[in-house]
């Protein structure tokens, strides 16, 4: 039904039909399809899982932070980041943006260490090759940390989609994330905006800090963002080294505070 909808659609883009039914799979439509949305418990067994896969943890990092598609994380490369303006251009240079948006996004204190490299061609990569597709790898790292086969790519996406309403983020600053709404002439200007999509960014990080610290052992800390890249000392049940503790990106410990550099996040 899919490619019956897709074939009609295009025969009436191409002016080879003078109009387009309207047609609907009631099955496609279904519940049953809706991606898979995990719960806290079960993203903090895939993060730390995944840690044993790096390529498919930082696909995993960047796609909770930023909520981009699959295909958007893959083609991900250095000269789409900004670090001084703490932006993200989900768009490759040169691509043309299309209805299915790769929208520009800020960079969240969670995300910011995995993504200063500029060594590479793709942040994901397997052995400095770009991967086409990450179904299978993910498939793996979903079977070894025991949750259900129906979690694929898209359920981050829609797991952090779901967080940001629950978190009381404005609908316009989730669709903004997703790609949903093209800019018009003034909105593409909003990214110049020092409040862009920034409600959206904090409840990712707070999201972080409740998958990462979800006893809250550790009281008095206003945000705390634990890159899990830096080390492994995460249990399953989400028990974080003090030592470890990191406060408004900058590591804490019990003789002080230290800032998070560019030589540390390498």
């Amino acid at each position: 039904m899919s490619v019956g909808r897709a074939a009609i659609r295009r025969a009436w883009q191409r002016g080879e039909i003078t109009s387009a039914p309207f047609i609907i799979d009631e099955h496609d439509r279904s519940d049953e399809d809706e991606p898979y949305r995990l719960s806290k418990a079960e993203m903090r067994k895939l993060l730390i899982k995944s840690k044993e896969w790096p390529h498919l943890h930082l696909f995993i990092m960047i796609s909770l932070n930023t909520l981009a598609r699959p295909g958007a994380v893959l083609d991900l490369a250095p000269n789409q980041v900004d670090l001084d303006a703490r932006l993200i251009d989900l768009n490759p240079r040169g691509r043309k943006r299309t209805k299915k948006g790769r929208p520009i996004v800020p960079i969240t204190d969670t995300l910011l260490p995995y993504i200063t490299r500029r060594d590479v061609s793709r942040f994901v990569n397997w052995h400095g090759k770009p991967i086409q597709s990450i179904k299978k790898g993910f498939a793996t790292v979903v079977s070894a940390a025991g949750l259900s086969k129906d979690t694929t790519p898209y359920s981050l996406r829609h797991t952090m989609a779901a967080e940001l309403r629950a978190r009381g983020v404005p609908a316009w600053e989730v669709e903004g994330l997703l790609g949903h709404k093209l800019p018009g002439t003034t909105e593409r200007y909003a990214k110049f905006a020092p409040d862009y999509l920034s409600q959206g960014a904090a409840a990712i990080d707070a999201y972080f800090t409740d998958i990462l610290n979800p006893k809250n052992k550790f009281d008095g800390f206003s945000r705390v963002c634990v890159p899990l890249a830096w080390h492994n000392d995460i249990s399953p049940d989400g028990d974080i080294p003090k030592s470890l503790m990191f406060s408004m990106g900058k590591m804490v410990d019990p003789t002080g505070i230290e800032p998070v550099t560019p030589t540390m996040s390498t």
